[in-house]
């Protein structure tokens, strides 16, 4: 069985061939010859000879004008550039085939009246009903964040698998396209071992999709690690030629304070190749605060900012809508805005409390200068007592045992917390650096040990840099009052690639740095501050440096109630005394919970459809809320090529194929899967459109010749 499609005619070509084949019809019609009839008797012999002519000529002018129709139709056609697209059954001897069938958001689009899953799923179960199970095994694969299959083998239970298939529904997860073509080829066989063919050498592996782009660039750079023959079955449609998209939505600080204003922000994104347009509406507590439109152009973003102010503690569910009927499940983004009354900064370090040799001492006495910040001295040796939402500063680990630290502080950092690193001791410049080679994204690369010099020896620092540590209250005099402080303990290091300088050494050498990445914002202070190493904090700028060093780290930080559709989060509360165990989300399900002192850690598993999720304890008591969302990689449809998709079809089977011996058998060549195959037909249609020119031609010589003839006659 085979089947065959035209792609890529447009219908701006289609109505141009219709106007220009107007043309001919009217040169036709201007070519009829009106005449005068008058009667002679004499001539009515030859009057029957001219009628019979006429007639002939008639048929031949019909003929001519339905021939240069035809001509200007083909050319016209050929402009356009079409695509002949056959599908038909392989039958390359392959005996085990493994559908892996897109399940993410994108399938979700509708077409006709129909999702483009549903289109994959009719695809998937007419081939899979097709096979043999005598002769084939098969298996199936939704691609997904995690990838899963219908049943852990390939095998001859066909109608499991086509049971499976009927009852499937798309996700709104994200692709995974690499990771569901490795589990294809990875799934076991119920093919006993002494049979003719081993499972790894003759599998085939049919991808039915619509193809994301950013997939198939992942999908190339992995080529090696797939370890069978791989074909692309596309269902999609022509990806929309506009798709606005929420594409960030975000407060800064994450934390706001009671009565402090707060700016929530985001991005709206064109992922098409047109202008488009859509309205939006920003609501905090169900409560519209801003409203507008955007019109973007291909590729472009806008980001819209609003101030408000929150006057009590909480957490605040924060939700945009957009108005686009591209792809409807990428116009909304949710998040939550946790409120507090006062800053919270826990302090990491084993220092003595009130140390006045100890640079912690100082950092706790500027930061305490502000009401609103609120300063909790951290256990390093009870590691859930510090992971929660606020900063933590580290500072003064001199001599303490790092190795059970850098585990948990990789996992606060990926978790998005907002980390200050005063490099004071060996210690501390030891873990840094052991964590910025496991992360790469720490604003700094340790260059050695730290660099302590007497202190008429010490290096000057130079002035701030205000376009990379943007802050009013170091401009002019406060700023100048920091030019010319000396250093004499240094923990020497270089600029990574997102790391960026606030302040340096005249040496040129990073004094204060800063990183900011999607989980969170780090700053490190590459000195000793306590007064035996400098005199920063004995400087009453020192409390304003330290508080604007507060404000830079958390204005950025991102939100760490955020989670992705198919993803889970953990997160640390403060809990309730009245906690009532199990915690509860409001569809039913329990949540993971364990109370650590004051607070509550807690483990949510995503929902299935994005909006906020509210936990609660079995007596109804609030404990938190978090937001899902969809991956806005999701919203990029723009899809390769059949060209494109070929050529990696190609590419993909010719690095198989030198891992292979495989022979089809007999009973495998009767079977197979739908293949595709495309053929450009522009050059077929320029041809043709010639010879039919060529033959229009021959016709009309001749009917010229017979005129000539008749006319000599009569």
């Amino acid at each position: 069985m085979s089947l065959a499609f035209l792609s890529g005619v447009s219908l701006a070509w289609l109505l141009a061939g219709a106007a220009a084949c107007v043309l001919p019809v009217l040169a036709h019609l201007r070519s009829k010859r009106v005449r005068t009839i008058v009667e002679f008797p004499a001539m009515q012999f030859i009057a029957k000879a001219l009628a019979t002519a006429n007639r002939g000529r008639r048929l031949r002018r019909w003929i001519l004008l339905a021939l240069r129709l035809l001509a200007v139709t083909l050319i016209a056609l050929a402009f356009d550039r079409p695509t002949w697209v056959s599908s038909s059954r392989a039958s390359d001897g392959y005996d085990e085939v493994v559908f892996v069938v897109d399940a993410s958001a994108s399938m979700t689009r509708v077409h006709a009246g129909r999702t483009l899953f549903e289109r994959a799923m009719g695809l998937a179960r007419n081939e899979l009903r097709a096979l043999d199970a005598a002769t084939v095994r098969a298996g199936v694969v939704f691609d997904r964040r995690t990838p899963r299959s219908i049943l852990p083998v390939v095998t001859a239970n066909l109608a499991a698998l086509d049971e499976g298939l009927e009852l499937a529904s798309p996700t709104l997860e994200r692709s995974d396209l690499l990771e569901a073509i490795q589990l294809a080829s990875s799934l076991p066989s119920t093919r006993r071992e002494t049979d003719e063919m081993s499972a790894s050498s003759n599998r085939r592996i049919v991808v039915v999709s619509d193809f994301q782009g950013a997939e198939i660039a992942a999908l190339k750079a992995e080529l090696a690690s797939v370890a069978a023959r791989v074909e692309f079955a596309p269902v999609g449609v022509d990806a929309p030629r506009s798709n606005l998209s929420v594409r960030f939505l975000g407060s800064a600080p994450a934390s706001p304070i009671v009565g402090a204003p707060a700016t929530i922000s985001f991005e709206v994104a064109n992922h098409g190749v047109e202008h488009g347009v859509g309205s939006f509406e920003l609501l905090i507590q169900d409560d519209s605060v801003s409203a507008g439109a955007e019109m973007l152009g291909p590729g472009e973003v806008a980001r819209v900012s609003v101030e408000t102010i929150f006057d009590s503690p909480g957490d605040y569910a924060v939700e945009l809508r957009l108005t686009e009927d591209m792809a409807p499940y990428d116009d909304a983004a949710y998040g939550v805005i946790h409120v507090e009354d006062v800053r919270r900064v826990g302090m990491l370090t084993t220092d003595p409390e009130r140390d006045e040799a100890r640079s912690s001492f100082y950092i706790e006495q500027a930061l305490a200068a502000s009401p609103a910040i609120s300063i909790e001295r951290l256990d390093p040796l009870d590691l859930e007592s510090w992971a929660s939402e606020h900063p933590v500063v580290v500072v003064g680990l001199a001599g303490f045992e790092r190795s059970h630290l850098i585990d948990a502080l990789i996992r606060r950092h990926a978790s998005g917390g907002a980390t200050l690193w005063i490099l004071d001791s060996e210690s501390v410049n030891r873990l840094y650096a052991e964590i910025a080679a496991r992360t790469g994204d720490m604003p700094t690369t340790p260059e050695g040990a730290l660099l302590v010099r007497g202190r008429e020896r010490g290096i000057r620092a130079s002035e701030l840099d205000l376009r990379a540590f943007p802050t009013r209250a170091l401009e002019g005099r406060a700023g100048d009052a920091l030019r010319g402080v000396e250093f004499s303990a240094i923990a020497p290091a270089s600029l990574s690639l997102n790391g960026r300088s606030m302040w340096t050494l005249e040496d040129g050498r990073p004094l204060i740095t800063r990183s900011i990445n999607c989980q969170g914002t780090t700053i490190a202070v590459h000195a000793d501050l306590s007064p035996r190493h400098s005199d920063l904090v004995r400087s009453p700028v020192f409390p304003v440096l330290m508080l604007e060093l507060m404000r830079s780290l958390t204005e950025t930080e991102m939100a760490s109630r955020d989670v992705l559709i198919g993803e889970s989060l953990g997160i640390a509360v403060q809990g309730p005394s009245s906690f009532v165990p199990p915690a509860i989300v409001e569809t039913g399900e329990r949540v993971g919970s364990r109370r650590v002192g004051s607070r509550l850690r807690l483990l949510v598993e995503s929902p299935a459809n994005p909006g906020h999720v509210i936990v609660r304890d079995s007596s109804g008591v609030d404990l938190a809320t978090f937001a899902a969302n969809v991956d806005h990689s999701e919203s990029d449809l723009e899809s390769p090529s059949i060209e494109e998709l070929a050529a990696l079809e190609s590419d993909m089977a010719s690095s198989h194929s030198t891992d292979s011996d495989f022979a089809p058998t007999e009973d495998a060549v009767a079977t197979g899967v739908m293949r595709t195959q495309s053929i450009q037909l522009w050059p077929s249609l320029i041809l043709a459109g010639i010879f039919v020119l060529a033959i229009e031609s021959l016709i009309a010589g001749r009917g010229r010749h017979m005129g000539l003839v008749a006319r000599t006659a009569s």
